[in-house]
């Protein structure tokens, strides 16, 4: 027993943990975060749209990239309904936040909030070491359709990755035809 329980922690303590899987699709629960001079943000502010949601560090260059990619992405989705949100879920966002939003400029909100509360919205237990970014795509219904961790085959092409979600989550639905068998 007790070796089972030390490889377990190891595991853990290695990142291997992070392989924890969180129900998809399910309904996004609430979550707010910060947003210096603006005050809290929520999701449901944004209800009816389709939201790509970064949970990053802003001290972390896989999350730096992701930024920078999806500042295009805001501007050819935005008038199909999309809207982008970044934030910081570490306790160093808000001494960050000012310097993370001159350097990369982002055209979309971007914000810290708690770290307990960002690991219960993504459904990881808050002792489990994982890799940032995390991408979550919430469609129009609330609906979290997608989630991603930065150790996912998903970000080695997240350009790729996010319009191809984007455009698989704005499609029209598929018209399933009937067709009436034939009475002899």
């Amino acid at each position: 027993m007790i070796p089972r329980f030390r490889s377990a922690v190891l595991m853990g303590v290695l990142g291997f943990g992070s392989a924890v899987a969180a129900t998809v699709p399910r309904p996004a629960t609430p979550f707010t975060f910060k947003i210096p001079q603006k005050g809290d943000i929520s999701f449901s502010q944004y209800a009816g749209k389709t939201l790509v949601v970064a949970f990053i560090r802003f001290t972390c260059p896989h999350c730096q990239q992701l930024t920078q990619a999806m500042i295009p992405v805001q501007d050819e989705y935005a008038a199909k309904g999309v809207q982008c949100l970044a934030l910081d879920f570490t306790e160093d966002g808000p001494t960050r936040w000012a310097a993370f939003v001159a350097q990369f400029r982002p055209n979309f909100p971007v914000g810290y909030g708690d770290r307990d509360k960002a690991m219960g919205f993504l459904q990881i237990p808050i002792m489990t070491p994982g890799y940032v970014p995390k991408l979550v795509f919430i469609d129009k219904t609330g609906t979290i359709r997608a989630q991603y961790a930065g150790d996912d085959a998903f970000f080695q092409d997240h350009n790729k990755g996010m319009r191809a979600k984007l455009d698989e989550l704005l499609a029209p639905p598929k018209r399933v035809s009937v067709k009436k068998a034939a009475t002899k």
